[in-house]
């Protein structure tokens, strides 16, 4: 497993709320694309997998 890898397991374990705290911080702070792309790479993911469930009435133990 590469570094980038292991990196991104990470952030996808964060707490949304956390992972959006992470997101605009790093637009804020203007962090270079490939990185940002990344973070918001796995926003998105988390949001349509929370939507996702949502929609199909299975709770998740993730916390806005």
């Amino acid at each position: 497993m590469s570094k980038a890898d292991e990196v991104f397991d990470k952030v996808m374990k964060l707490p949304l709320r956390d992972l959006l705290i992470l997101c605009s911080t790093a637009i804020d702070s203007k962090m270079d694309d490939k990185r940002l792309n990344a973070l918001l790479l796995a926003l998105e993911t988390r949001l349509v997998k929370r939507r996702i469930m949502e929609s199909l009435n299975i709770k998740t133990d993730e916390k806005s």
